[in-house]
């Protein structure tokens, strides 16, 4: 397994796009397009996820973009994609018995036991994801609090880590900060951990890549 750890998420970004650019193999991808991906997973680790720089300064999506991509992260509202996050997140089906809100099962389990290891929600469906074309990267989240501390721990089944690492970063501090202030106010935030069973660049992006990897 490859691993990065950082101070911030800014610099977690440029470590993590550098070992891809650095190790990674060319790859097609069944879809046709050509990366560069590393063979064993990535795991990312921000030991502080609001210290500033938040976002890469060559990162190509703006703050706005990125608060744009947060909405996406936190609301249920679907407005004509196959899926969000948000929706898998707070209104995940199971069909004749409902929807289920899992950032609410979160933060009910830590309320009830600060030591529990099952503050966890899922985006996969397999009724749905499993035939899709575009089925979802992000695959689990899970938060754990020790040492007074709440940590976030979240799986990407496909991670581009070009474009997407920024963005998902960005938007899973979101959540760290609301499942926090619901749980304890006197709770600090710990660790923000992404583990990308595969990690990649799209040869499209490498141009970019290098610029967010050494400037």
């Amino acid at each position: 397994m490859y691993s990065v750890e950082a101070l911030c998420m800014a610099y977690a970004h440029s470590h993590a796009v550098q070992m891809v650019l650095e190790h990674g193999e060319v790859v097609i991808t069944e879809d046709g397009k050509s990366t560069m991906e590393l063979s064993e997973p990535l795991c990312i680790t921000v030991a502080h996820p609001f210290q500033l720089p938040m976002v890469h300064p060559a990162n190509p999506f703006s703050e706005r973009m990125m608060n744009d991509y947060v909405t996406e992260m936190i609301t249920p509202e679907n407005n004509g994609f196959e899926y969000t996050y948000g929706e898998r997140l707070l209104q995940y089906s199971v069909g004749e018995d409902g929807n289920i809100n899992q950032i609410d099962y979160i933060i009910e389990r830590l309320k009830h036991s600060s030591t529990t290891r099952r503050a966890i929600a899922i985006t996969w469906m397999p009724m749905n994801d499993s035939a899709s074309n575009e089925p979802p990267c992000l695959q689990s989240i899970q938060f754990i609090i020790r040492n007074n501390k709440l940590n976030c721990v979240c799986y990407f089944r496909s991670h581009d880590i070009c474009l997407g690492y920024g963005a998902n970063a960005y938007a899973l501090t979101a959540i760290m900060f609301k499942v926090l202030n619901a749980v304890d106010k006197k709770i600090e935030i710990g660790t923000l951990t992404t583990i990308s069973n595969n990690a990649h660049i799209y040869d499209t992006d490498i141009q970019v890549a290098r610029r967010i990897a050494y400037g």
